[in-house]
C-alpha cells in the first residue's frame, strides 16, 4: 500500500502507478458502497416493520445537528474538488489551503457529531442502553449508532488520508492525481451522509 501511494520520477512508472491508484480506490469505494448498502437495506426492512417507532426515533434526534452537518460536508466536498482544480492549474498554495479547509470542516462535522452523541448518552440512549427500549426503537437506535458511527470512522480515515496527501503535496511534489484519488474517497463519505441525513433526521412524524 505504501508503494502504491509513493511517487516516482519515471514517467511510465508514474502513469502506471496512477492507474493502479485509481483502480485500487475504485475497488475500495465499491466495497464501501456495498457495506453501507447492506445497512440501508436493514434500515428499510426495519422501517417497514416498525414505521411508528422509526418515525418517533427520527423526531427524537437533533435535526439541527444533522442538517448543519449536511451543509458542512457539502461545503467540504466543494473545497476538495476546488483543491484538485487549483493543483492542476499549478497553484499548490491554494490547493493546500483548500485541503486544509476540507479537513477543518471534517473536524467540525466530528465535533457536531460528538455533541449529538453526548446528548444521546445523557438521555440514556447510548449503545449499551438500546436493549432497554421497545423492539422498534431499539432497532432504530441500534442502526443509528451503527451507521453514523461507521460513517464517523470513515470521516476520521478520510482526514488522515487528506493529511497524508497534503504533506505529499507540500513536501514531496505529489501530482494532482493523488489528490484526485483522495477527493474520490471524500466525496463518497459525503454522499453516504446525504443518504443518512433524511433517514435519521427528516423522515419523522412531525416537524421539530
Amino acid at each position: 500500500m505504501t508503494e502504491l501511494f509513493a511517487e516516482t520520477q519515471d514517467g511510465v512508472a508514474l502513469a502506471e502507478r496512477d492507474s493502479l491508484r485509481r483502480l485500487g480506490m475504485m475497488v475500495f469505494l465499491a466495497s464501501e458502497a456495498m457495506l453501507f448498502a447492506g445497512m440501508f437495506t436493514l434500515y428499510a426492512a426495519g422501517r417497514i416493520r416498525h414505521p411508528q417507532a422509526f418515525a418517533d426515533g427520527v423526531d427524537h434526534n437533533l435535526r439541527w445537528v444533522g442538517t448543519a452537518n449536511t451543509y458542512v460536508l457539502l461545503t467540504s466536498s466543494w473545497c476538495i474538488a476546488m483543491a484538485v482544480v487549483r493543483l492542476r492549474s499549478g497553484s499548490r498554495r491554494s490547493a493546500l489551503l483548500l485541503v486544509s479547509a476540507t479537513m477543518l470542516l471534517g473536524l467540525l462535522f466530528l465535533g457536531l457529531k460528538g455533541y449529538e452523541y453526548q446528548w444521546h448518552l445523557a438521555e440514556g440512549d447510548g449503545p449499551m442502553a438500546v436493549a432497554r427500549h421497545d423492539p422498534g426503537i431499539a432497532l432504530f437506535m441500534g442502526l443509528y449508532w451503527l451507521m453514523t458511527g461507521t460513517h464517523a470512522l470513515h470521516v476520521i480515515a478520510g482526514l488522515i488520508f487528506l493529511g497524508y496527501v497534503a504533506w505529499r503535496v507540500a513536501y514531496r511534489q505529489a501530482n494532482d492525481r493523488l489528490l484526485e484519488v483522495a477527493a474520490w474517497y471524500w466525496h463518497l463519505v459525503d454522499l453516504i451522509w446525504v443518504f443518512i441525513w433524511p433517514l435519521f433526521y427528516l423522515l419523522g412524524r412531525v416537524s421539530r
